[in-house]
C-alpha cells in the first residue's frame, strides 16, 4: 500500500512539473520586432483600438465591407501581425488580430465567433 500512494505521489509531481514547464514555454513566445509595435499604434491612414480582448484596424477613408480576422501561428505574440494588418487596414480593409491563450490558437479556434457576435 506504501508503494501504491509513493508512486501516485511521484506522478503527482510529475504532471506539476510538466504543467508548469508547459506553461513557462507557452508565455514566453518570440516577441515582435520594433516595427510591430509602431504598427499597434494609430495613424493618419488607420486607427488601432483595443476592444472586448482583440485589436481592430480600421481605415480611416471609407467604410470597409470585408474584414479580415487574424489569428497568430502557434507560439507567435499576436503583436507580430501588426505590421500585416495595419497594411490591410491602409487597403481599406478591416482587420481584427485576436490574441490566443497559451499563445496557441488551437485553445481558442472559436475566437472568431466572438468577434462575428459583437
Amino acid at each position: 500500500m506504501k508503494l501504491i500512494w509513493k508512486i501516485l505521489i511521484a506522478l503527482g509531481i510529475v504532471v506539476i512539473l510538466l504543467a508548469g514547464g508547459f506553461s513557462i514555454w507557452a508565455y514566453t513566445p518570440a516577441q515582435p520586432m520594433p516595427e510591430a509595435n509602431q504598427a499597434m499604434q494609430s495613424n493618419a491612414m488607420v486607427t488601432v483600438s483595443h476592444v472586448d480582448g482583440w485589436v481592430t484596424f480600421t481605415p480611416n477613408e471609407g467604410q470597409p465591407s470585408t474584414g479580415v480576422i487574424l489569428y497568430p501561428g502557434g507560439r507567435v505574440n499576436y503583436r507580430a501581425y501588426a505590421p500585416l494588418a495595419n497594411h490591410l487596414a491602409e487597403e481599406g480593409y478591416l482587420v481584427i488580430l485576436v490574441p490566443m491563450p497559451f499563445n496557441l490558437a488551437v485553445f481558442g479556434s472559436n475566437k472568431a465567433n466572438q468577434v462575428i457576435a459583437a
